[in-house]
C-alpha cells in the first residue's frame, strides 16, 4: 500500500486500487492479492471473504455469484449466505429456521423469552450435539 501524495487516499501497489480508507485497502490487498483466507465462523469450507468484491471505482461491494450489490460488505455476505448455501440457523426449541442468526436471536427472545446472544445459542446447540 502506498500513499497518494496530496490525497487522504491509499493505493494498491499491485493493481492500482484505491481507497480514503488504509483498512478498506488492507482488505482489498489480502482478499484479491494473497492467500490468506479467515475461517468461516460458521462452517469450515467458506470464506466470507470470497463472497463479496469491492467495485471498482465505487465504495460499492458485488456478490461474486450473483452481482447483488449493496454499500456494506456484511449485506452482500448476508445475501450470500442466504441465497447460495443451504446454511439454516434453526431453533432447537421448535421447528423453524433462518437464513439470518441475528433473526434466530430475535426469535430466541420473542418467542421462547431468552434473553441470549448468538454466541450462546451456538454454544447451547453445541452442547446438545455432544450429549446425544
Amino acid at each position: 500500500m502506498v500513499a497518494i501524495p496530496g490525497t487522504n487516499s491509499v493505493m494498491c501497489k499491485l493493481c492500482g486500487f484505491t481507497s480514503k480508507l488504509k483498512s478498506t485497502t488492507k482488505r482489498h490487498v489480502i482478499a484479491n492479492h494473497t492467500n490468506i483466507r479467515y475461517p468461516c465462523q460458521i462452517c469450515p469450507k467458506m470464506n466470507p471473504l470470497d463472497f463479496a468484491r469491492l467495485i471498482p471505482g465505487t465504495s460499492n461491494y458485488a456478490c461474486r455469484i450473483c452481482g447483488y450489490n449493496a454499500q456494506r460488505r456484511k449485506d452482500v455476505t448476508k445475501h450470500a449466505i442466504a441465497k447460495h448455501t443451504n446454511i439454516r440457523f434453526p431453533c432447537q426449541y421448535c421447528d423453524k429456521t433462518w437464513t439470518a442468526e441475528s433473526t434466530r436471536v430475535i426469535h430466541y427472545k420473542k418467542v421462547h423469552k431468552l434473553e441470549v446472544t448468538a454466541p450462546q445459542i451456538r454454544e447451547m446447540i453445541e452442547l446438545e450435539r455432544n450429549n446425544y
